[in-house]
């Protein structure tokens, strides 16, 4: 649970990830965005339905882990990339191992889409934490980069939550979600990740 910002403005919202891939957002103004492990619904649709969808679903740790569990490439890209210019004097900043993941191809959801990107993983060589994901696209002569940071992590019963997550596309910052309360239960029935 936690406080969600981004075009459509502030509200409260709550993410549920559950294996083997189901996910589900919905906020207080009746938006509910959910994937049942074969398609993508939403309710009270808004034009950030795919940012919502790729940032704080498709992209957070618990997904992608679970997308790497079930197929696809991955490659390990290298350890200690820093996070400047590489030309910072006395720099103290991250390091990161890197990964490309490429998911296995699912006939229901559309290619370059969330869980249907090649994307870039970044994981804290300090904490073992995922930090970034990252997609590269090709469009109009150019590349557009969106990321999803994973910041502020905290241990609530032996699990780690991330406490604040950024979206960022071509820099600029579109969505933020704070996180208020984290907690790990039981497993929902399949009709809990339906709009």
């Amino acid at each position: 649970m936690g406080n969600v910002t981004d075009s459509s403005g502030a509200r409260t919202a709550q993410i549920v990830i559950q294996a083997p891939g189901y996910l589900s957002y919905r906020d207080n103004q009746g938006q509910a965005i959910t994937f049942d492990g074969s398609s993508i619904q939403t309710k009270a649709s808004s034009a950030s339905n795919d940012s919502l969808f790729e940032s704080l679903l498709a992209n957070f740790p618990d997904s992608v882990f679970l997308q790497v569990a079930t197929g696809g490439g991955l490659r390990r890209l290298g350890s200690h990339f820093r996070t400047d210019n590489g030309k910072t004097p006395g720099y103290s900043g991250l390091y990161w191992t890197l990964f490309a993941f490429a998911p296995k191809t699912r006939p229901s959801l559309t290619a370059g889409k969330g869980l249907q990107e090649q994307i870039f993983i970044a994981i804290d060589e300090k904490t073992g934490l995922m930090a970034d994901v990252r997609t590269v696209l090709n469009a109009g002569g150019g590349q557009r980069v969106t990321q999803t940071q994973f910041q502020n992590w905290t241990q609530v019963s032996g699990q780690w939550y991330p406490g604040t997550i950024v979206r960022l596309e071509d820099g600029s910052q579109t969505l933020t979600f704070q996180t208020q309360s984290a907690s790990t239960g039981p497993a929902l029935p399949p009709s809990a990740f339906q709009p």
